[in-house]
């Protein structure tokens, strides 16, 4: 039985996830490792997102 062996997604690629779901003015702070840490806003807040780099789903997500 083989587990799936998914690679990581271009920093790009999950930035441009974070946009579909609303997030505007998105800067990649750390496109290494098994998630990508952006800062972005949303309806004028500020956030620092981090994203799994495999799945693009949004895994920790707090205002600064």
């Amino acid at each position: 039985h083989g587990a799936r062996h998914e690679r990581a997604m271009p920093c790009f690629a999950a930035a441009g996830a974070l946009w579909r779901q609303g997030y505007r003015s998105i800067e990649a702070t750390d496109c290494h490792g098994a998630s990508y840490s952006f800062r972005a806003t949303s309806n004028l807040a500020r956030y620092q997102v981090d994203v799994n780099a495999k799945t693009g789903r949004i895994t920790f997500l707090t205002p600064y």
